[in-house]
């Protein structure tokens, strides 16, 4: 199996080192690094059509299963108009003193950057009575926090309106009925802010597809590039692009080089939005609590 391995296209003396640290010592050997056209991936490389993007400002690809042609996923190109863009980068870069969170033993050999998350979770450990709540600096408690939260919100809706026009079934998936007042925003889901992110091909506890943001992007050409392992293919990432994938399937990063850039620091910066299983099952729990509460109420009033 291919999880866990990094994948680049980046020359043997430039690719990425495994990353050194107190869960490693679990395995002797580190998993490969891969070229994402060798005989163990034989992946192929999908990006826009030049001449459509320069004349209609936008291209759309869209994964179709072959026999059904149900629509599976899609990636859109200048997904956002340039204002837009703009409130979105500006929104992520406040998030900054937000906590970074820690990802699982996937993730110990070939991930770098950081992740933060806004809005509901449910707690891996957590504090004594911890619950499902918001994330650490999400509390509303000073004006930091709640400007966070409504930016959440206004991110969360841009989002998921532009996907919606891409993809209307798979974005009913992000606003599910039992979760319907669980979230802040449109949808029910979690975003986790990445700067600089990479992660090598893994699978996630996933309850819906998710949403993928690039907001900036400064690179070589095909690094930071997002790998559909399922499908066997990697779309070339660039700024100002979304796209929805599957979660639970193996996906991944295309690893930088670390030969530096000519034109100064690598900058990479978006989202990702999904609901986790864990989240799911938590927010259905406490919706239940609600509901029960509630009907409590009616019946204690009706008896008086």
């Amino acid at each position: 199996s291919a999880v866990g391995c990094g994948v680049t296209l980046a020359e043997k003396p430039y690719q990425m080192k495994p990353v050194e640290g107190k869960r490693q010592g679990k395995m002797a050997n580190p998993p490969a690094i891969l070229d994402p056209h060798s005989p163990e991936l034989m992946l192929e490389e999908v990006g826009p059509d030049e001449a459509v993007l320069e004349q209609c400002g936008r291209y759309v690809l869209k994964f179709v299963d072959s026999k059904t042609r149900e629509l599976l996923d899609f990636w859109i190109y200048n997904a956002f108009s340039d204002k837009t863009l703009e409130k979105l980068i500006t929104h992520h870069s406040l998030l900054k003193k937000v906590k970074k969170i820690k990802r699982g033993h996937q993730f110990d050999y070939y991930s770098q950057g950081s992740m933060r998350c806004v809005g509901f979770r449910m707690a891996q450990g957590g504090r004594v009575a911890d619950a499902y709540a918001m994330y650490e600096g999400m509390g509303a408690s000073n004006a930091q926090s709640i400007h966070a939260l409504l930016n959440h919100a206004e991110d969360d809706s841009i989002l998921f309106l532009t996907a919606k026009a891409a993809h209307q079934g798979l974005c009913s998936q992000l606003k599910p009925e039992p979760l319907a007042d669980n979230g802040f925003g449109i949808t029910a889901a979690t975003q986790y802010a990445c700067d600089n992110y990479t992660s090598p091909l893994h699978s996630d506890k996933d309850a819906v597809h998710s949403l993928c943001a690039q907001y900036e992007l400064k690179a070589e050409p095909k690094e930071y590039s997002f790998i559909f392992a399922e499908y066997r293919k990697y779309v070339v990432s660039r700024a100002n692009s979304l796209w929805s994938f599957d979660g639970s399937q193996v996906h991944g990063t295309m690893l930088p080089s670390t030969q530096p850039l000519h034109s100064g620091n690598r900058i990479s910066s978006g989202t990702h939005m999904t609901i986790t299983r864990k989240n799911w099952a938590a927010a259905a729990k406490y919706e239940q609590v609600r509901h029960t509460n509630t009907l409590r109420g009616k019946y204690w009033e009706e008896m008086q």
